[in-house]
């Protein structure tokens, strides 16, 4: 499957030119066709890909939402905690930095993307506490794991799309958290609550 059978799959399931979920919307043949393949059971790797990232001593949260056409999980390379939220005071605990793997693997068609993300927080210089939340490369001493997400997702024969693909704007095309013309292909796929543009 290359780009433009993406982005074809994209438009054939999602009505052009609608605001999202008004009536015309929800009449169109490509909504009727999402709600199709949505409804098709697909396969959770969740529980695999648990026993992999856990008999390394990862932490493995599987935090994928009914309501969004991915699953969607997340690996704590710091190995620490589950916890998801970034309180100052767990963040500060852990040395002030927070990295995370984010995965996300697509219901609607057989691809899966990840990004590592690094959550940091400290003083500026009116004592106030400052985040900062960047997509990192995967530190080297993590690499081996990244090798076996890989190799799993691979034998699973799932294709993991490159970040300036996932980054693509379809500009007729609107969903719960992005209106036309700020819509991207990783919002299609995975979550309209994130954006990565």
């Amino acid at each position: 499957m290359n780009r433009d059978d993406i982005i074809n799959f994209l438009y054939s399931i999602y009505p052009k030119g609608y605001v999202l979920y008004t009536k015309n919307y929800i009449k169109e043949d490509e909504y009727k066709k999402y709600k199709s393949v949505l409804a098709q059971k697909k396969n959770n790797y969740g529980r695999s890909l648990r026993r992999i990232f856990e008999k390394e001593g990862y932490v493995f949260i599987n935090f994928s939402a009914k309501e969004f056409p991915c699953f969607e999980y997340i690996v704590s390379l710091d190995k620490t905690d589950d916890r998801l939220d970034n309180d100052i005071e767990f963040i500060k605990s852990i040395g002030g930095i927070r990295r995370d793997i984010y995965i996300y693997v697509s219901k609607l068609l057989d691809c899966y993307f990840y990004v590592t993300r690094e959550t940091s927080v400290k003083k500026n210089d009116n004592g106030e506490y400052e985040w900062s939340v960047n997509n990192i490369e995967i530190p080297q001493d993590h690499k081996k794991i990244e090798i076996k997400l890989q190799s799993f997702m691979e034998e699973k024969m799932l294709i993991c799309l490159e970040e300036d693909f996932c980054k693509t704007i379809l500009p007729d095309i609107s969903t719960p958290y992005t209106g036309m013309g700020e819509t991207t292909i990783f919002n299609l796929l995975f979550s309209s609550l994130y954006s990565y543009r």
